[in-house]
């Protein structure tokens, strides 16, 4: 082998190093880089943006500044979290009042107000606080209707469209509202005990700290609800759809029909208060649930 050979090996050997110093230092500023793009970016939970049909957009995340940790021992700070939201809901109730035209039309039967919502779509009704005891409002269009605390015990709405309707405070107890759609509604700290929802589409509810005693929930779709520090003691859950709802606080004692499966499938249940033998079987399955993540 000449000199020449062992020049140009020589030279191969020093280009091969150079790649491999190359490649490391670039996998490194990779590396370092989706570090510092993941670390900024926020999560959903805390968002800016505004959710269509939630005039507050509210969060129940749990969880405290450091990332990834996940703990069961953790503060509760869902009371601040629900006086807080009910301060500022305080705040934008005494911004609005009832719309007595609107109030009259509802009043004057289903078959007139659908015709009158289908010719106005793009009115909101304005129903603050109506009473509205005992009506028959089966099939009713009340779609973006603003019933804040609005008095409904015992009306029947069933087959109902309540499409991001704002119901905070409302009174809903023993309210009929069987195969009603509630997607999107707001329906923080209302009182809904004995309330019918069998078959009821609850997508993305907002439910938190929610009276739901002893409620029908049988086939319900709660996937994506916030039912955080919503007391469901006694509610009857027989093939509810749970999926990524958020059950972190509530109170699930006594709760009817519920199966661990169901359970599994939610987005938390830290704090949740169940019965020592569903909270082993879930923790044997997924114990991340009981965690704030």
């Amino acid at each position: 082998m000449g000199a020449s050979d062992f020049f140009w090996i020589a030279i191969a050997g020093v280009n091969v190093a150079a790649l491999i110093v190359t490649w490391w230092g670039y996998r490194d500023t990779k590396k370092n880089t989706t570090y510092q793009i993941k670390k900024t970016q926020l999560p959903a939970s805390v968002s800016s943006k505004p959710q269509k049909g939630n005039p507050l957009a509210p969060t129940s995340d749990l969880s405290e500044a450091t990332p990834h940790r996940s703990r069961t021992d953790a503060p509760d700070n869902s009371d601040n979290i629900i006086k807080n939201l009910r301060e500022r809901l305080l705040a934008l109730k005494d911004k609005s009042e009832m719309n007595p035209a609107h109030y009259d039309k509802i009043t004057g039967g289903v078959h007139t107000w659908n015709k009158w919502r289908n010719s106005q779509p793009e009115v909101t009704p304005e129903l603050k606080e109506a009473d509205l005891r005992n009506t028959n409002l089966q099939r009713a269009d009340l779609a973006n209707a603003d019933l804040q605390g609005a008095d409904l015990r015992g009306v029947i709405l069933s087959n109902a469209i309540l499409q991001e309707a704002i119901l905070f405070f409302a009174n809903l107890q023993e309210a009929d509202l069987t195969n009603a759609n509630l997607q999107r509604a707001t329906l923080f700290l209302a009182k809904m005990q004995e309330a019918k929802l069998a078959k009821a589409d609850l997508q993305g509810v907002n439910l938190i700290g929610a009276f739901m005693q002893n409620t029908d929930l049988r086939l319900a779709n709660l996937q994506g609800a916030d039912l955080m520090k919503a007391d469901l003691e006694g509610a009857e859950m027989m093939g509810a759809n749970l999926q990524n709802a958020n059950l972190a606080r509530a109170n699930m004692k006594g709760v009817k029909g519920l199966a661990v499966e169901q359970l599994c499938e939610v987005k938390s249940l830290f704090g949740a208060v169940l019965s020592p033998e569903i909270k082993k079987q879930v923790s044997k399955r997924n114990s991340n649930l009981f965690e704030v993540t």
